[in-house]
């Protein structure tokens, strides 16, 4: 399936007008994302792990929305060598991408979710996200690259650390996903003062790093939901 997700990106960039299936392009993020928000709401129940398969396609698309206008303008004022339907189509490929990524990790998260620690299991996620990230956005830069557009590879990798940080941020907003054991279900946590996805992937870190004193971890087991 990815082997065939690079060729649509290839034969993309060999298309002048940049047709191609927006539909399929969103299915392909979304159905996977789903199925593996389901895997990670699970360990809390059925109705976080309906909220979770709802909530975790919605992660990529709106942060493209946020980030998108930025990319595409600047793409033109540059004079990058895609149009901007190709730029547009182009992205949703590589959302795409990092969907299956994510979800061909999701027999190895479904596995530690039985019994695992929710520290654990917060961290778990947190990786598994960062590295389907991560491969996409090299095939980005790998599309970009082959596109003739090398003048613009800085601007592409500002933006993509923007979008990782903006995408931080939207996660952090829409928690919880995997739903501690010691809080309610909730579709949508209360703010907490002071903290953000960072400060709460710290404090995860820290409760895993020092899980001999059970109790301790215990008590801090609700902080920074995820």
């Amino acid at each position: 399936m990815m082997g065939t997700l690079a060729i649509m990106i290839d034969e993309l960039l060999a298309d002048e007008t940049g047709h191609a299936s927006a539909l399929a392009l969103l299915i392909l993020t979304c159905l996977p994302m789903a199925v593996y928000g389901a895997i990670a709401g699970r360990p809390a129940g059925f109705r976080q792990m309906m909220a979770s398969a709802l909530k975790f396609p919605m992660l990529p698309l709106i942060t493209l929305l946020i980030c998108g206008p930025v990319l595409l303008c600047f793409s033109r004022l540059l004079e990058f060598p895609l149009s901007i339907a190709q730029v547009c189509v182009l992205l949703l490929e590589v959302l795409a991408l990092n969907a299956l990524v994510v979800l061909s990790f999701g027999p190895i998260a479904l596995f530690f979710g039985f019994g695992s620690r929710y520290d654990f299991m917060k961290l778990l996620h947190t990786v598994i996200l960062g590295l389907g990230g991560i491969i996409a956005m090299a095939r980005l830069m790998l599309a970009v690259y082959k596109a003739g557009g090398g003048s613009g590879l800085v601007l592409y990798a500002v933006w993509i650390i923007v979008f990782a940080f903006v995408g931080c941020q939207v996660a952090w907003a829409f928690r919880p996903f995997i739903g501690s054991p010691d809080l309610r279900f909730e579709w949508f946590r209360r703010r907490s003062d002071g903290e953000n996805f960072y400060s709460a992937l710290a404090d995860s870190l820290r409760l895993l790093l020092n899980s001999s004193s059970s109790g301790g971890a215990a008590a801090e087991g609700g902080r920074g939901e995820s």
